[in-house]
């Protein structure tokens, strides 16, 4: 969608007579004469009936997609305004243009700017408004005091907007904070939790003064957010940033996702088009992949070749289960559950299944109680190697960390011809991991907590059995295991042959 002359003819910047002649350039007050101060009193009041007079005062120039959003923010103290966006739209910096400008100009402001994580919050969004904020003029800039956790009006604490990571374990600071032009301000929405949307909402003010304004890139097919759009829910006022209608993206970059991805892709469908992914993708692993490996009988011929390798997930609630997997190349050859164990014990029962199955490699879960169980394993001699499953992942440009890695190795492994026993637990907890997109477009499957909370059990056998796939997520030689040499493993995700 072009910028046309039409366009900027309707948006043009119109102003009091009295300060007409500083249209196009910065008003630069160099005293404390009061006629210079109405002057520049009177720019401001301006500046309040004309947003974007005020943006192009430091420097930039609005796209038509940025213009629509905004115009839809302020059209009401109850405005409800989501953008799903496509990358490198602007999204965050019109944000950061309504923030700087309400507190500049508007009555009694009081703004609450969230995001899902600190990094998003402090690195994106806030970072994003110190850059505009540095390109006003100087005097412009000496309205505003800005800290870590703040900006807001010098003398006037009511004109402020409050940083807050949108966390359930956060409420609190989400909830807090009232006044007759109440605004929320949430990037990156749709990674938000739904149980922070509740918080947020019920902290409006319907009667004064509550806008709720939320934009992010589409990244996943499930939630509040989601469900704006899919609804179509008649309160909002939607809009969609596609890179086609944005001059921000360039050509060549739309050109190379759709040669690399596919228009059906969903790094194309979310970096491209500002569509959310395909909402079967929310189920990480069909019931298709599943039964298809349920119903494989792989005699011992074809897998005896490959070593055997153990993983082992350990309890961390009092009902869930702590798990002892054996996968031989394509087969899972065993899985073995216990319940109410502490550490020794189960340091105790790994060196026992060892001896028992001749395991090359034993996986183990080592954060939390995983800890003292490797540490243990490796005085007995155990070739116990310590997945940390929050940490990076060797493939950053796919997945957001190593379980995401994992769980994607084994998906493929189901894909690729496995066999795995015919268990209903099994089943029902392949089938119970959702995933979505973080704003990197790295694949981040759902965490235990949340899984219980809505299903009521953890996947802790498919977790155990993912871990047998560590050795593609990072290249390790566990401590008196010498004689194994680390190296790559082939694309059949069985581990060497």
């Amino acid at each position: 969608m072009a910028w046309t002359e039409a366009d900027r003819q309707k948006y043009k910047y119109q102003t009091p007579s009295a300060t007409r002649e500083m249209r196009d350039e910065p008003l630069v007050i160099r005293s404390n004469d009061n006629e210079l101060q109405e002057e520049f009193d009177a720019v401001l009041i301006s500046y309040k009936r004309n947003t974007l007079a005020f943006i192009r005062m430091m420097g930039a120039e609005p796209t038509l997609q940025q213009i629509l959003f905004i115009q839809d923010a302020l059209a009401s103290y109850k405005a409800r305004v989501a953008v799903k966006s496509c990358t490198s739209s602007g999204k965050t910096a019109a944000l950061a243009w309504l923030i700087l400008w309400a507190i500049a100009v508007e009555d009694d402001i009081r703004i609450l700017a969230t995001a899902p994580t600190y990094p998003l919050l402090n690195r994106v969004l806030r970072t994003e408004i110190q850059k505009w904020y540095l390109k006003m003029p100087e005097i412009m800039q000496d309205i505003y005091i800005m800290t870590n956790d703040r900006i807001q009006r010098k003398g006037n604490e009511t004109h402020r907007c409050d940083f807050a990571t949108a966390s359930s374990d956060n409420e609190q600071a989400l909830a807090g904070g009232h006044s007759t032009n109440y605004w929320i301000i949430v990037d990156e929405g749709s990674a938000v939790s739904d149980d922070v949307y509740e918080v947020l909402i019920g902290t409006l003010s319907y009667g004064q003064g509550g806008r709720l304004l939320i934009t992010s890139n589409p990244t996943r097919s499930t939630g509040f957010y989601y469900d704006l759009f899919a609804e179509n829910n008649p309160y909002w006022n939607l809009h969609t940033f596609t890179a086609f209608d944005s001059p921000n993206v360039p050509q060549d970059y739309i050109d190379e996702v759709k040669y690399t991805y596919g228009e059906d892709h969903d790094f194309y469908r979310v970096r491209i088009l500002g569509e959310f992914p395909k909402a079967s993708s929310t189920q990480f692993i069909t019931e298709t992949e599943i039964a298809e490996a349920m119903t494989n009988d792989i005699q011992k011929a074809g897998y005896y070749h490959y070593p055997k390798v153990a993983g082992i997930d350990i309890a961390r609630f009092g009902d869930d289960e702590t798990v002892f997997i054996t996968r031989q190349g394509p087969k899972l050859l065993d899985i073995t559950k216990y319940y109410g164990l502490n550490t020794m014990e189960v340091a105790g029962l790994m060196v026992n299944y060892w001896q028992k199955h001749q395991h090359h490699s034993v996986f183990v879960d080592g954060t939390g109680l995983g800890a003292g169980v490797v540490d243990r394993g490796r005085e007995l001699g155990v070739p116990v190697i310590d997945v940390v499953v929050a940490n990076k992942s060797s493939n950053p440009s796919k997945y957001v960390n190593v379980k995401s890695q994992i769980w994607g190795s084994m998906k493929e492994w189901l894909g690729n011809g496995a066999d795995i026993p015919n268990d209903p637990d099994l089943k029902k907890q392949l089938l119970c991991m959702e995933y979505g997109y973080n704003n990197k477009l790295q694949i981040q499957l759902s965490g235990k907590k949340e899984l219980k909370k809505k299903h009521g059990f953890s996947p802790d056998i498919p977790d155990a059995l993912a871990l047998t796939f560590a050795e593609d997520a990072f290249l390790t030689v566990p401590r008196g295991a010498t004689s194994r040499r680390a190296r790559n493993v082939q694309m059949s995700n069985y581990l060497w042959a």
